[in-house]
């Protein structure tokens, strides 16, 4: 696998709304893809 750079803004817009989708699904808003909640626990894993 190949690393990719992003901007900050992009970065910073991608955590923004990957933090909003998590609490819908905290919230138990049925997300139409992948289990949000396993991918947070993946990725804090990865530290990223």
């Amino acid at each position: 696998m190949q690393d990719v750079e992003i901007t900050e803004t992009l970065k910073n817009e991608i955590i923004e709304t990957s933090m909003n989708v998590i609490k819908l699904a905290k919230k138990g808003i049925n997300i139409p893809f992948y289990n949000i909640i396993e991918m947070k626990s993946i990725l804090l894993e990865k530290n990223i």
